[in-house]
């Protein structure tokens, strides 16, 4: 998982360069809403970052159905050990899933 302050650095870096931005759009003439429009996409840009991250590193593990010819395949990262199981359960039980 990544650090709390390397978060914390995306946030407000995104956050300072986000204020810059929105300012010159401001100061050239643009409309409020030009304005708003881009203020939530660097807060979306925040939370895309800030997920991508925590996504990365977070473990995963692939379980395929053994059945051949089964092309059934479930990637698992950041769910818990119950869900886990279950997830497995169905990627490797070919009556549970037919054939994909």
């Amino acid at each position: 998982m990544s650090s709390p302050i390397a978060n914390s650095v995306v946030v407000i870096g995104t956050a300072s360069a986000s204020t810059v931005i929105a300012t010159q759009v401001w100061m050239s003439g643009a409309s409020v809403m030009a304005t708003v429009s881009v203020v939530a996409l660097a807060v979306a840009n925040v939370a895309w970052a800030v997920n991508a991250t925590r996504r990365s590193d977070s473990p995963s593990s692939t379980v395929t159905c053994g059945q051949d010819g089964c092309g059934v395949q479930i990637e698992m990262a950041g769910v818990s050990a119950d869900e886990q199981a279950r997830l497995t359960a169905i990627a490797t039980d070919h009556a549970r899933h037919g054939a994909a």
